[in-house]
């Protein structure tokens, strides 16, 4: 009960179901920003695996959204690249967008839709084509990519 208001509080979302979601997937307050990353972290593992560069590209990607090495959500994000989170992350991924999505202005939300949608791209791109004759983005990653799309819609 006190986790759901800590994350309520620091997600500004009440949804009360979310936030249970969101507890039983193991996020907790201070893991929160890890959960903004899942769409990457899926990305990556839509081949099957996680290359070197697929995992440095969204480490990157963590620095750059304030999460630091060492904290909780880090070290979270490094135990989703070393193994799959469960389905039930992604669901809950989704529900908290969606949620979020609601709440927040249309312009705010197309901003946020697109720097996540590139840096999905960008995940999709670091493990590269064959020899640049074929497409950097798989089409299971182009596929995931799209799915991530629909769930940020405005609206």
């Amino acid at each position: 009960m006190e986790e759901r208001k800590h994350l309520a509080h620091v997600s500004g979302i009440l949804d009360e179901q979310v936030l249970l979601n969101l507890v039983k997937a193991g996020v907790r307050a201070e893991t929160l920003a890890a959960v903004s990353l899942i769409p990457l972290v899926e990305v990556a593992w839509s081949d099957g695996a996680v290359t070197a560069d697929e995992r440095a590209a969204i480490l990157k990607a963590a620095t750059e959204s304030g999460i630091a090495e060492g904290t909780a959500a880090y070290e979270m994000l490094g135990r989703w690249l070393q193994e799959r989170p469960d389905v039930r992350v992604i669901g809950t991924w989704k529900e908290y967008v969606g949620a979020l999505v609601k709440s927040m202005p249309a312009d705010a939300t197309l901003v946020m839709r697109e720097r996540l949608l590139g840096r999905c791209r960008q995940v999709a791109e670091a493990a590269g084509g064959f020899l640049g004759l074929t497409s950097k983005i798989s089409a299971v990653e182009k596929a995931r990519i799209e799915e991530f799309e629909r769930v940020m819609q405005p609206g």
